[in-house]
This record gives structure tokens, sequence and C-alpha cells, in this order.
């Protein structure tokens, strides 16, 4: 017997909009059924072959044992609600026994998010909304993280001019669970400013994330010639994360592309 399923479950496997679900269905590229109320139903094996055919022999997202990671988790970023966000984050971390490797995954979500956007099938505002349940999901399981009383504190902050902070809200659960604590200030902090606390003792690391709006190398690395040497003259860490233009290699810190390559500097590993 066919299993049948929503448009909005249909959707989250696929991971695009209800409409998209019904196009295909109106051009008879997935086979519906029509309940007695006139709801369609859609036969899950006719998605999941659809989706196969489609992405040129990648499985199926969101079918149990395969692939499709991203657009799986861009189907549930742009679609749950928090506590469903929550509960989705919880169970992955179960799966995958570390917040870094969750926050790697997610992060092959939020690149299909902006790949989606790219190609006009994803709009801003869904993005943002998208992306705002996932901070306060993520901020809540940071809280959620029993502290240990003698912490190592990392300041968290973007680039100045970039505005993206998804990339802190990631970095806070990865820290929190490694016992570091998270002086996360968000958005760029003044120069001065950030000078100043990474000469102060109070900090023992200093987290920087540029997206992919900071693009231009040459500005970022100017960025980096003023504090990186006020990191190494106080004996603090300096870590690089996102997708924006860094120095390669950076003449200060260490450039990271993965949580998991975080984990790993952070647990004193490399």
């Amino acid at each position: 017997m066919d299993t049948l399923i929503t448009t909005a479950e249909a959707a989250r496997i696929a991971g695009v909009g209800v409409t998209s679900i019904k196009r295909w269905a109106d051009d008879e590229l997935i086979r519906v059924i029509r309940t007695p109320g006139g709801h369609r139903r859609v036969v899950k094996a006719d998605l999941v072959e659809f989706i196969r055919r489609t992405s040129k022999g990648t499985s199926a997202p969101g079918i149990e044992d395969e692939g499709g990671t991203g657009v799986r988790w861009a189907g549930i970023i742009l679609s749950d609600d928090v506590l469903s966000l929550q509960g989705t984050l919880l169970q992955a971390r179960a799966r995958l026994g570390s917040w870094h490797a969750v926050a790697d995954e997610i992060g092959q979500g939020l690149r299909e998010i902006g790949r989606r956007w790219e190609r006009g099938e994803t709009t801003a505002l869904e993005e943002h909304v998208g992306s705002e349940r996932l901070m306060r999901a993520l901020a809540t399981l940071a809280d959620g993280i029993p502290r240990s009383g003698q912490e190592r504190v990392c300041l968290l902050t973007c680039v100045p001019g970039d505005h993206h902070t998804l990339g802190l809200s990631l970095l806070q659960l990865c820290l929190r669970e490694a016992g570091w604590a998270a002086l996360w200030v968000g958005q760029a902090t003044p120069l001065d400013d950030l000078l100043s606390l990474a000469g102060s003792g109070q900090i023992h690391m200093l987290a920087l994330t540029a997206s992919a709006a900071s693009s231009d190398r040459r500005e970022l690395g100017a960025f980096l010639d003023l504090v990186g040497p006020a990191c190494e003259r106080s004996g603090i860490r300096l870590a690089m994360g996102g997708a924006g233009a860094w120095p390669d290699p950076p003449k200060f810190g260490k450039r990271f592309h993965s949580l998991s390559e975080f984990h790993e500097f952070i647990s004193g590993r490399t």
C-alpha cells in the first residue's frame, strides 16, 4: 500500500515550498491522491523517485540513511517554528554526538538557502525569518548547557560592516559544549573597544566571523593587521571563520572552514 503524506510533509522532505509540490503535482511529475475532503496527499515513493531523478542520482533528502543533508536542513530552517527547531537540533545532537558536528550540517543547509536565494526560489524575508528562528533555538540550547565554574572566555563578534550574526550563534553553542564561556557582542565591536578588551586580560580568545558579504580581502587583511598584533601581545588566541574573503593564509591567528576544525582548536588538539 502506498504511503501518503501531506503537501507540507512533502515540501519538508524535498526542501522546497508547498507551492512547488503543488506545481509538480499539476504537471504530473509526482502522483497525488485527493482525500474525500478534497485535500491532496502525495505518494511518498513517487516523490522520492522524482527527487532522485532530478538530483542526478543523489539520494532523496529527509529519507532515513540517505543524503541531501543541505537540502533537508534548508527545509527545516525555513519551515519549522522555534520549538520544533529545538527538538530537531536535539535529535541531530543525539544522532551525531556533538554540537560541532550538528553545526557543520546546519552550515550545509544555510549554504543551500543562499543558493535558493540566488536562484529566486527563496525570498530575503523567508531567509531572515528562518535565520532568526534558528538563532533563538541555538541560544536556548546553549544557555541550557551547565557551566563549569572556571571557564575560559571567548569574545564573539563580526568584522566591521558585517551584520550576519548566525555564525556567532553556532560558535557559541560549540564553545559552551567545550567548556568555554562566550562573551557574545554580535555585530562589529568598535575597534578601540576590541583592542582594549584584547589587552584587558578578561578574555582568552577572540573569534571573528565574516560572511560572504565581506568580500574585500584587502580590507579584512588591514583589519587583521590591527587586531592580530594586539592578540599576540596579550597571548590571546585569534580565530576567524565564515565565508568572507579572509587573507589566505592569514598573517595572524587561525582560519577555520568548519566547526569541527574549530572544536579541535578550542579543545587543544591543534
